[in-house]
């Protein structure tokens, strides 16, 4: 099983949602929960979590790499 879903399977998973931007900017630079509590890829991707990011990428960054991705969907 894939670490993650593609970004195709993202940017359709979050078509059409107004805070899909906000939130997966939010994922990437807060990570999520090494639990399954934050887990809404299942059966999609490994069930480890991904670690925050802030130190490798700035919040204006993130939201471009968001976008670019959520673009696949359109």
């Amino acid at each position: 099983m894939p670490f993650g879903p593609a970004w195709k399977d993202i940017a359709k998973r979050y078509k059409g949602q107004a805070d899909a931007l906000d939130r997966l900017t939010r994922v990437v630079l807060q990570g999520t929960k090494p639990d399954l509590s934050d887990r809404h890829w299942t059966g999609k991707a490994e069930g480890a979590g991904m670690l925050p990011n802030t130190v490798e990428i700035n919040e204006a960054d993130a939201r471009k790499l968001v976008s670019w991705i959520l673009s696949f969907g359109k």
